[in-house]
């Protein structure tokens, strides 16, 4: 607890770090996100693919970055906890007394995971009929759109320090509540008594975050909302 205080004091961005010497990127992710940067920037279109990658903060000299192997890497969860969730799934009061919680682990680059997530949580939640602006809806119990900021805040803004980096996020489903847990504490730049009211908050991990504005989940869904959109 002493070394993640330290850590978040300095306030430097973890994600841009070097990963294990063996981790490497998944070339056709690496590729999408070059061709994404080029139609996206006049000022980068004649840029090669490592230079993209070099000048983004995937790749730090010849060694990937800790963000570089989360948002693109070629199997993450070999090189990092944080590319892991620890889901389960208690079991209602009602069931039987011997009855054990459902868990498993997922893996994967940032946007599988939040896709495999909201798989899981169609499958586990309830699915209600909600009404907006006149018109009836199938929406789960707590919803979609909020399940999903939620796992994708988690993923992209937890503490990437060496003193948590053996943690992976973990969710825990009861029939009271979701809890999602994110590894590290307030970040250095936020203030307690402007939670929910800032508009614009710190960026823990921003080379991270910038890497997964320009990506998309296997599902076609993008992984972050513009900041401060609620």
């Amino acid at each position: 607890e002493v070394g993640e205080m330290l850590a978040n004091r300095a306030g430097s961005d973890l994600s841009r770090r070097p990963a294990p010497p063996a981790a490497g990127l998944d070339e056709a992710e690496a590729e999408e996100f070059a061709a994404r940067i080029r139609a996206g920037y006049e000022r980068e279109t004649d840029r090669d693919t490592a230079s993209l990658l070099r000048r983004w903060g995937a790749v730090l000299d010849e060694r990937v970055s800790i963000a570089g192997i989360l948002a693109l890497g070629d199997d993450p969860a070999a090189f990092s906890p944080a590319a892991r969730i620890a889901y389960r799934v208690l079991p209602a009061e009602r069931e039987a007394s011997n009855e054990r919680f459902r868990a498993r682990h997922l893996e994967g680059r940032i946007g599988t995971l939040l896709d495999d997530t909201m798989q899981l949580l169609e499958r586990d939640l309830e699915t209600l009929q909600v009404t907006r602006r006149g018109r009836v809806y199938d929406d789960l119990d707590v919803p979609r759109v909020a399940l999903r900021e939620v796992v994708a805040n988690a993923l992209l803004h937890r503490s990437l320090s060496p003193e948590m980096e053996t943690v992976s996020d973990a969710i825990e489903i009861s029939p009271e509540a979701i809890v999602v847990t994110s590894p590290g504490g307030l970040h250095v730049t936020a203030d307690p008594s402007e939670l929910g009211l800032a508009p614009i908050s710190g960026v823990r991990n921003l080379t991270l975050v910038r890497l997964c504005e320009q990506l998309t989940s296997p599902a076609g869904d993008r992984i972050v909302e513009n900041q401060a959109s609620g």
